[in-house]
């Protein structure tokens, strides 16, 4: 198979093995079929190519529908038509197939022979060092991005689409975060960090400079900075060594800096000027057993005033954001819920508007989606909500006075953390993206009192996850978030770095695998327009089967010690319970009754099933020959979990009980629990927890590599 590394087209650069098209303003992740076929065109300009050709390159011998080509086809010419406008077209060729049309020349920079076999099936490899990852990677202390899992489908009228411009505004090492513009548009002021374990301060330079000067000399964490309105100072919050939130103001030549007021809160964030400018709008929460609220800080009095009182039990008050009058502010009143990024994120939410002379509260509108960013947008007179679509994806509508939604575009670039508008109808906000890595952690002795270094596993620029190993070979699969989609890895496991894509699926989310005991067959899950069903696979990317019904959600499979039979969790009958699928006689057993999630055989012992439940924490077992199901311990954390691991002997699971993420493990003899290790930079919700097959190995998926960059989006009418 010959693969064009890059192409030079009308100003863009097309990098087919990364997915992305991109120019000095903007970036675009195509699909990974829409890819393959705009470099097979490109490959071919002006040449007749017929369906037979495109199915076999892009697809690679898979069996698929030339309705799936001509979807494909429609979606890569209207990709086109936005960007390059008449002067590069798709013709159809009726009865012969297609033909690239284009007026300049294409020059491939560098062109090579890249045969690659797994189990004599011909496969694209995907380098491991692929470019930056367009993957959000929220804060875990939160109003942290949402995650995949959104329970409720949101769908609303269409506008016509308009063209999003992106480019970087900072482009440091490490993160710039909430940025701020000055009144007269012509600096810009943020808050970075140059790596993770650094102490973000405030820094300020002009906008068409790309140097930074630092704005105070303190080495305590500061954050969320915004200009007075004559553009002379910077306030700003500041957290001590102690935990304890200052708000500090400061002259932007840095040599005058005072204390207007201790914040007595646990958080505290997202300052706004009220329009009158004497009065500081931010979110925070007074302990954290409280919702988040907004409170107003009086410069005049030097007092605090609550401004909203959320319920209790949700998420709260975020997002402050002006209105489209002088008297009104608006924010999002989310719901709590949990996310890939965090146990306590916001999902979806009302947006409210705040009468501030009167305290009058008026609710616009649901959003029925998690909620990313929210500002208002003078250009269209509109609230902008960035949702969540998938990871990578993200789905902006615009709510109008009256409460209407339209969907007006969709990006793959980051969503607008800590937006701000910019002159000339442009928004500025942070693009945030990481990697995740997957490490393994010898077990020194047979009963984990202590655990070996990390040693790297699996590296790449992209998120890594679900490890999962043959119990009888010496293989392994796992999940990675390439290009816009999840998708199903394989690997040797004393050859990691060969790692080899399965699956072709382009599926938006896909939540947790098992491969079987032989190494030759991986069950998953997968979840498309709200329903979650389970798929098996061939380890050579053939035979794709689904063995659900959809008619309810499946979740968590696990293959028994023979491979004859898959556990799985279904909540058929409105609730959690653990059913069993003979694959030989494809009868399907419902064994729990009381509730059950995810189950594990216990490896030397056949007639035993661990599970946990989706709604109780603690840990339960399930005698498959008397059918007898047991408590075994009130392990916190193990809930709608499937981040555990099983041997003979104990439990290995993660917690976040103690403000940090644990590696835990309890004996099952002798009833002791024990955290053995703080595991730095997990990332919340993703089953990242593995045994190797021999118990002398853990496996952890963390991330790493976190950056974030401040983007400016313009948005034009198409």
């Amino acid at each position: 198979m010959k693969i064009t590394d890059t192409y030079k087209l009308q100003g863009w650069t097309v990098h087919p093995e990364l997915n992305l098209l991109k120019n000095q303003q903007t970036e675009l992740v195509l699909k990974p079929r829409l890819m393959r076929l705009l470099d097979y065109f490109l490959q071919n300009p002006d040449a007749i190519v017929t369906k037979d050709d495109l199915l076999e390159y892009v697809w690679e011998g898979r069996l698929v529908t030339e309705n799936l080509l001509t979807k494909s086809i429609s979606e890569l010419r209207q990709l086109l038509k936005i960007h390059f406008r008449e002067e590069i077209q798709i013709e159809t060729l009726r009865n012969v197939g297609y033909r690239l049309q284009i007026n300049p020349v294409i020059t491939p920079e560098v062109s090579r022979e890249t045969p690659v076999s797994l189990n004599d099936e011909i496969v694209k490899q995907q380098p491991l060092h692929t470019f930056h990852n367009r993957w959000i990677y929220g804060l875990l202390t939160g109003i942290g991005l949402v995650g995949l899992l959104a329970f409720v489908t949101w769908s609303g009228p269409r506008e016509q689409s308009w063209i999003m411009k992106h480019h970087k505004i900072t482009s440091l090492p490490g993160l710039e975060m909430h940025p701020a513009v000055s009144p007269d548009g012509k600096n810009i002021a943020f808050s970075w960090r140059n790596d993770v374990n650094d102490t973000p301060q405030i820094y300020v330079r002009p906008l068409h400079s790309t140097t930074p000067r630092k704005l105070s000399s303190s080495e305590s964490l500061e954050f969320s900075p915004v200009w007075s309105l004559d553009g002379q100072h910077l306030v700003y919050i500041r957290q001590l060594n102690s935990g304890q939130l200052k708000l500090i103001k400061s002259s932007i030549i840095g040599v005058e800096e005072m204390e207007l007021a201790t914040l007595d809160f646990v958080m505290a964030d997202q300052l706004l000027w009220a329009k009158d400018g004497q009065s500081l709008i931010f979110q925070a929460q007074p302990t954290l057993k409280d919702s988040r609220a907004l409170y107003a800080f009086d410069q005049t009095t030097a007092t605090i005033k609550q401004l909203t009182q959320p319920p209790t039990g949700i998420y709260g008050d975020i997002y402050p954001s002006y209105s489209a009058t002088m008297d009104k502010i608006a924010f999002i009143r989310a719901d709590f819920g949990e996310s890939i990024f965090s146990h306590a994120a916001p999902t979806e939410g009302t947006i409210m508007e705040l009468q501030l002379t009167t305290g009058d509260l008026h609710p616009l509108t649901k959003v029925h989606r998690e909620i990313n960013g929210f500002l208002y947008y003078p250009a269209m007179d509109s609230y902008l909500c960035w949702v969540t679509e998938q990871l990578g994806q993200y789905t902006i509508i615009s709510i109008n006075g009256e409460g209407k939604q339209n969907i007006i575009g969709q990006t793959s670039v980051g969503v607008p953390r800590n937006a701000t508008l910019l002159p000339g109808n442009k928004i500025c906000y942070e693009y945030w993206r990481s990697n995740m890595d997957i490490s393994t952690y010898p077990i020194v002795v047979n009963v984990p009192e202590k655990i070996g270094p990390p040693q790297a596993f699996l590296h790449s620029t992209s998120w890594d996850w679900g490890l999962s190993f043959a119990a009888k070979a010496s293989r392994a699969a796992f999940f990675s978030q390439r290009n816009g989609y999840s998708e199903i890895w394989l690997t040797e496991t004393n050859a990691p770095q060969n790692a080899r894509q399965l699956t072709q699926l382009e599926s938006p989310l896909l939540k947790s695998l098992a491969l079987s005991p032989d190494g030759r067959q991986i069950v998953f899950n997968s979840v498309k327009d709200n329903q979650a069903d389970l798929y098996l696979i061939q380890s050579n990317g053939q035979g794709l089967q689904q063995l659900t019904n959809s008619q309810a959600d499946y979740a968590a499979p696990e293959w028994s010690a023979d491979g004859q039979s898959l556990y799985y969790s279904s909540n058929t009958s409105g609730d959690w319970q653990l059913y069993e699928h003979n694959l030989i006689t494809n009868k399907v057993t419902q064994l729990t009754t009381e509730g059950g999630f995810r189950a594990l055989p216990v490896p030397q012992n056949k007639e035993l099933l661990y599970f946990v439940k989706y709604t109780e924490d603690g840990l339960w077992q399930y005698n498959l020959t008397t059918k007898i199901t047991q408590f075994v311990a009130p392990l916190q954390e193990l809930h709608h979990s499937i981040n555990w691991a099983l041997t003979d002997q104990g439990v290995y699971y993660l917690s976040w009980q103690k403000g940090a993420c644990y590696l835990e493990y309890y004996d099952v003899a002798t009833q002791q629990n024990q955290a053995i290790q703080l595991l730095e930079n997990m990332i919340a919700g993703i089953p990242s927890l593995a045994l190797s097959s021999d118990f002398q190995s853990i496996f952890v998926a963390k991330g790493s590599g976190l950056n974030a960059d401040i983007l400016e989006i313009e948005f034009l009418k198409e």
